[in-house]
């Protein structure tokens, strides 16, 4: 997927801490 590419956070495991800082950040692009 790579979403949260960017923040250099990997978006494979947005179940991981780090995929939900990226949600928080993004919050209104519902990637899963």
């Amino acid at each position: 997927m790579g979403g949260c590419d960017e923040q250099g956070f990997p978006m494979k495991q947005g179940v991981l801490t780090p995929g939900r800082v990226c949600l928080l950040l993004h919050r209104g692009t519902p990637r899963f």
